[in-house]
């Protein structure tokens, strides 16, 4: 089977090729991995975030709500300062 021709061919060529897209490794992997990239896609507004002590000695000076000063954990899986 061959192409679409036609006055109306576009519509069934252009979806056709969209779907077909998904078939090319590099496209996929370049645009399925796009929502992971979005930091706070899934939380709602960044209301609350879990956060890491380091040690279990400065687990009794933090209270529930007090305010924390979080520092650039997860570049690439490496904290920064």
């Amino acid at each position: 089977m061959g192409k679409t021709r036609g006055i109306g061919a576009y519509h069934k060529l252009k979806s056709h090729h969209r779907t077909q897209r998904w078939a090319d490794k590099s496209y996929k992997r370049c645009h399925l991995s796009n929502e992971w990239k979005k930091p706070f896609v899934g939380s709602p507004h960044g209301n609350k975030i879990v956060t890491f002590v380091p040690n279990d000695g400065c687990l009794n000076y933090i209270e529930e709500n007090d305010e924390v000063l979080i520092v650039g954990f997860g570049h690439k899986g490496h904290a920064i300062d």
